[in-house]
């Protein structure tokens, strides 16, 4: 099984070779606290942004994920889906 930042690097590298860009710190924090089973609000306490924006972040990190890969990616699927 893979681990959280073996994970992160798979999408990164699928993202890069679909959009050309790398995930940004705040992408790779959303999906770190993700696949530790944190929440959307945690994620935003820690990085200091509010819990919206967070959601929001995170609605255009699985959208893009999900084009990457060419499956549908979320909050619940992520590490069995890129994992």
């Amino acid at each position: 099984m893979l681990n959280i930042e073996q994970i992160i690097e798979i999408a990164d590298n699928q993202v890069f070779e679909h959009q050309g860009q790398h995930l940004n710190d705040l992408q790779r924090a959303i999906l770190e606290g993700t696949l530790q089973g944190r929440s959307y609000a945690d994620i935003a306490k820690e990085h200091h942004h509010t819990e919206k924006y967070i959601k929001d972040s995170a609605s255009k990190l699985w959208k893009s994920l999900s084009q990457a890969v060419g499956k549908k990616v979320n909050k619940f699927n992520v590490k069995s889906t890129l994992g």
